[in-house]
């Protein structure tokens, strides 16, 4: 008995002084060195890729199409490229705010988005194709920079330029900005959302998440936020924004409010594939990962990932209601809850490009503010998810496919299991301790008797 005790002490002491050295961690400051490394590291071992091995040009290696006339449309609705870049996921949208049915109309490729975000973009319709493109893109990298150094405002000028600047370098952002795609506003604004979030203002909270989910559809799953922090009014708020935004938007154009919707709802089929080409294309999604095995091996796996393929869909309902509850739970922290939300959002659909992880910008608003615990199981998410931001577009394997679409799945995994582990831990802990105030109540009672 006397040496039990002595071995738990001798591990108590262990874990104290752990986690005394991890106290004087400056996290944040931790993160931007990491992802500064490893996102170099990254650049550095594509040029090897590229300019080496001649696995291709950088430019195909960074952009799933660097000359990339969007389409099809109208002859007339093509500008002068910039060099030989369109920008496509710009001026799609930017072309069909100027249509009267964008869900319907020949010759032009369906909308692939809510109805409102080619709203936000539609007023670049009144400048050169080129200015539109440069103001597009300062603003999307603004809108994403700025909440994060915003929230950094107990440190100096230039400390915070130093944790912000890496930043520039995740492979999310660049291909953002390759692509011109909407996601840079529409991770803005949830983050603008969080920052409100984590200086409880829940009603600036909600609507910035509604703004974003009237953008993009999926970010409405920021809304379990709020309703982890109880906050019923910024709740209401999101949800009042979000459907006004999305309803307005559908009466602007011809059709109706509820035509337009529906058309929306049916041009979602554009993100589900079960071609294995598209399923390992520029796709960082856990479907992608499961297409990667099966022509990629190992052959030992290659009937359960077959068998995640075809049952995808159900998977992903289950998983997705997991970490919705727990994203929920008062006993999941912060830095947990955003780190599920962020999963189910940026990689869970079938097809997930590059820029969609930009929505992990909002764990590092959590990271960046401290709202984290400074342990052990922190650090390790934080070395996770400063390497699953870096580039990785090296090619690997026969079929050529990107390293990202095999790696961030399991990145994005590991971060999940790591959370998960520290979370039910201290579910059950929490429920041991309002079970011992009665087990100690009962045993003095059979002590009196």
């Amino acid at each position: 008995m006397v040496e039990g005790r002595l071995r738990s002490l001798e591990k108590n002491v262990e874990r104290q002084s752990l986690g005394d050295r991890l106290t004087g961690v400056d996290f944040p400051m931790a993160f931007a060195v990491l992802l500064l490394f490893f996102s170099l590291a990254g650049l550095a071992l594509t040029f090897v890729a590229s300019a080496y091995y001649q696995q291709d040009s950088i430019d195909r290696l960074i952009s799933f199409s660097a000359v990339d006339p969007p389409g099809p449309m109208r002859p007339e609705m093509y500008p002068d490229p910039i060099g030989v870049h369109f920008f496509g996921d710009f001026l799609l949208p930017l072309r069909h705010a100027e249509l009267q049915a964008p869900y319907d109309s020949p010759g032009v490729m369906t909308a692939v988005y809510p109805l409102f975000a080619v709203l936000v973009i539609a007023a670049l319709n009144l400048v050169p194709y080129t200015l539109a493109v440069i103001l597009f893109l300062m603003v999307s990298v603004a809108v994403v920079l700025i909440p994060l150094y915003l929230l950094l405002d107990s440190r100096p000028v230039v400390e915070r330029l130093l944790l912000v600047g890496p930043v520039l370098l995740a492979a999310p952002l660049i291909h953002m900005v390759d692509r011109g795609n909407l996601q840079g506003l529409v991770v803005g604004a949830a983050l603008f959302g969080m920052m409100a979030l984590l200086r409880s203002n829940h009603g600036v909270a909600g609507f910035w998440f509604g703004i974003a989910a009237a953008m993009k559809a999926y970010p409405v799953l920021l809304l379990l936020l709020l309703v982890r922090e109880r906050a019923w009014k910024g709740l209401w708020v999101a949800i009042g924004t979000g459907a006004t935004a999305s309803v307005v938007s559908a009466f602007a154009f011809e059709g109706g409010a509820v035509h337009n919707l529906l058309s929306f709802l049916r041009a979602t089929t554009y993100f589900r594939t079960s071609e294995v080409h598209h399923l390992t294309n520029f796709n960082e999604s856990f479907k992608g990962l499961f297409a990667s095995v099966t022509v990629l091996g190992p052959s030992l796996l290659e009937g359960v990932a077959q068998w995640g393929m075809v049952n995808y869909g159900v998977i992903f309902v289950a998983f997705g209601v997991l970490l919705s509850i727990s994203a929920i739970i008062r006993a999941t922290s912060l830095l947990s809850a955003t780190t599920y939300l962020c999963v189910l959002s940026a990689i869970g659909m079938e097809i997930s490009r590059i820029y969609n992880p930009l929505f992990f910008f909002l764990v590092i608003a959590v990271i960046y503010a401290g709202h984290v615990e400074r342990d052990l199981t922190t650090f390790i998410v934080i070395g996770l998810l400063a390497v699953y931001l870096a580039p990785k577009w090296m090619l690997i394997g026969e079929q050529r496919i990107h390293l990202a679409t095999v790696a961030n799945p399991l990145l994005a995994g590991a971060m999940v299991f790591v959370l998960g582990i520290r979370d039910l831990w201290r579910l059950l802990v929490k429920r041991e301790s309002r079970l011992s105030p009665s087990d100690d109540l009962n045993h003095s009672r059979v002590m009196c008797r």
